[in-house]
């Protein structure tokens, strides 16, 4: 929750794709004394859809909800989809008469957006390619890009934009932290494009271990209300 960019809430719903987050959300919430519902899911997913209106249908006296996610909406895979999301939960899962503030958080770029001065000159070519098939296949990495304008369309009110400064994951410069480097190498390995072309595994993550390392990647947090 961003300190003066989000008012009094009474109600909260969450949703992320790591349990332990899930886990860590629902108890800060709880010490703010929010009644709230943190599922393991997209805005799409039947699963996050049927526990929030569970939810949301016992709380039909709150006045005010925050709708949160991290991480989640690039797996709607399109902006449309996104915003047919956004008009669902506003017209058919917020109870009538309470405000709903939706606040989501998405990378804009992913690995196209790494570079160093000594990259292979046809490894940017491979990695924008990667990411084609990633958003053909369900994954939009410029999703973030496309969430303000998603809010917009779902006929959301007072949307805005934010770029998070700091993110030691996605957003950093130079040579990534071991820790980080460590989540990367995962992510690599669970990407079928880069197991049938490990050398372009290895070149990807050389560029995140050299201190000339730039990154143009951006997380961006949009807001908008019911």
């Amino acid at each position: 929750m961003q300190d003066g960019l989000i008012g009094p809430v009474d109600s909260y719903v969450g949703m992320d794709l790591n349990d332990s987050m899930c886990r860590s959300t629902e108890q800060k919430a709880s010490k703010l004394g929010l009644a709230s519902k943190v599922v393991c899911g997209n805005v799409l997913d039947p699963g996050s859809i049927s526990a929030a209106k569970e939810f949301l249908c016992s709380r039909e006296s709150c006045s005010q909800i925050l709708v949160w996610s991290q991480f989640t909406a690039a797996y709607c895979g399109t902006k449309a989809k996104l915003t047919d999301a956004f008009q669902f939960w506003k017209t058919e899962l917020i109870p009538p008469g309470c405000n709903a503030i939706f606040c989501f958080i998405e990378i804009d770029g992913l690995l196209s957006c790494h570079s160093s001065p000594h990259d292979d000159p046809g490894l940017q070519t491979t990695l924008l390619s990667i990411e084609s098939s990633m958003c053909e296949m369900g994954y939009d990495v410029r999703m973030g890009h496309h969430l303000l304008d998603a809010m917009t369309a779902a006929g959301l009110t007072g949307c805005q934009s934010h770029e998070l400064a700091v993110d030691r994951e996605f957003c950093f410069q130079g040579a990534a932290e071991e820790a980080v480097l460590d989540l990367w190498r995962q992510r690599v390995s669970r990407m079928r494009a880069f197991q049938s072309e490990s050398k372009h595994g290895e070149d990807f993550l050389n560029i995140l271990t050299s201190p000339q390392h730039v990154n143009r990647g951006r997380i961006l947090m949009s807001l908008g209300e019911s």
